[in-house]
């Protein structure tokens, strides 16, 4: 079993930068936090509607999953592209999502 350990302020600053996206310079964590999982689920969710066609539904999830989190070094537990996307933690103390090495993701 891989073990899980919590991304940090400046993992989630890390992913937002990778998708270009602005990150104000007085920003709480949780809202950080937001705005990250907000970026990944829309990529996960984006790339699984254009497999469809080709792949099942579950497939396409695994796919864009593997090709989106996992190649980052990031475990989730579920998630859901309906209406609101979002990630879906194991129990409510867990965070959604967790990083499996102490070594830098991206």
């Amino acid at each position: 079993m891989k073990r899980k350990i919590r991304l940090t302020h400046a993992d989630y600053k890390k992913i937002l930068e990778y998708y270009k996206i602005n990150i104000p310079p007085n920003i709480s964590i949780l809202a950080l936090k937001k705005k990250a999982e907000d970026a990944l689920i829309k990529k996960i969710c984006s790339c699984t509607k254009k497999l469809k066609s080709i792949f099942r539904e579950t497939k396409a999830n695994g796919v864009c999953a593997n090709s989106v989190l996992k190649k980052k070094a990031l475990i989730y537990h579920r998630f859901t592209c309906r209406k609101p996307a979002h990630f879906i933690p194991k129990s409510k103390r867990l965070n959604a999502l967790h990083k499996t090495t102490r070594k830098n993701i991206l």
